[in-house]
């Protein structure tokens, strides 16, 4: 968007949509309210979308932070994780595309990740950011960290939850370099 643009945040109440935002320096921007699909770079998205992009509704989610999706191609399949789940709550999301139409459902590792927050897929195995919880989370603790996931047998394993004996704040935004070297924010 133009600088400078506004947005209110949401209040909890509330949900702003990209049609509640003001831009004073680009009046088309008003136009937003009324659209059923964003554009922001018409060429890059010809060439991805086709002519004449279009969406459609495909599954009711609830409205907690929906973060870390990982594309496993060899399954076709998505895997997503809910922030903010209600104490407790430990399964992921999974979309299966092998479906027709896809289907959603309910995903838990062995052991569970609790609400993964940043992923990529490198080297057949899913590598997320964690988030961490006391003993809410299934009777267990578990602390910020690194943790992988093999799709093909549900295990999950911790890499690191501690640098040099400082825990993690919030492990985010993985990358993978060709090499295996985790690049990671951790605001």
């Amino acid at each position: 968007m133009p600088p400078h643009f506004f947005r209110n945040a949401s209040n909890g109440t509330t949900t702003p949509t990209f049609g509640s935002t003001s831009v004073p320096n680009d009046t088309s921007c008003a136009v937003v309210d009324e659209a059923d699909f964003l554009v922001f770079d018409q060429e890059r998205a010809s060439e991805i979308l086709g002519p004449d992009p279009s969406y459609e509704f495909v599954f009711e989610v609830s409205e907690a932070v929906h973060e870390a999706p990982v594309y496993v191609a060899s399954q076709n399949k998505l895997y997503l994780s809910q922030l903010a789940p209600p104490p407790g709550y430990l399964p992921q999301l999974v979309v299966d595309l092998n479906q027709d139409p896809p289907t959603l459902s309910e995903y838990l590792s062995d052991p569970p990740v609790y609400a993964p927050n940043g992923g990529t897929f490198y080297n057949g195995l899913i590598y997320w950011g964690a988030s961490s919880g006391n003993n809410s989370i299934g009777g267990m603790e578990q602390r910020n960290g690194l943790r992988t996931l093999d799709p093909l047998t549900n295990k999950s394993t911790t890499i690191s939850n501690n640098y040099f004996d400082y825990y993690f704040n919030t492990v985010d935004d993985l990358f993978l370099h060709p090499n295996g070297d985790i690049w990671f924010t951790d605001p």
